[in-house]
């Protein structure tokens, strides 16, 4: 038998790389804002019904009720951008 952890029990420092953020999850400036999201999911996801839709997943986003003028928010990369077009969407979390 291998002493390899099976994948199911990775060992703190094979999954350290998962915790840290990254230079797009990183949510800089928006960092005060997001301390004060909700932490629980059903919260979450209600807070971000209408504000997030997954690249054309599901069709176009025109079709789901976003407007034309929303279409360049796909563009963005980094987490602090998205964050902060949530936050000009949705100022009080």
């Amino acid at each position: 038998m291998s002493a390899t952890p099976s994948r199911l029990h990775r060992t703190s420092s094979e999954i350290d790389i998962y915790r840290r953020q990254t230079v797009c999850s990183d949510p800089g400036r928006m960092a005060e804002w997001l301390r004060s999201t909700p932490n629980d999911l059903p919260s979450l996801r209600q807070l971000s019904t209408r504000l997030v839709f997954h690249y054309w997943a599901d069709g176009s986003p025109l079709e789901h009720g976003f407007t034309a003028d929303r279409l360049p928010e796909i563009d963005l990369r980094y987490a602090d951008d998205q964050f902060a077009r949530l936050a000009s969407r949705c100022p009080r979390p």
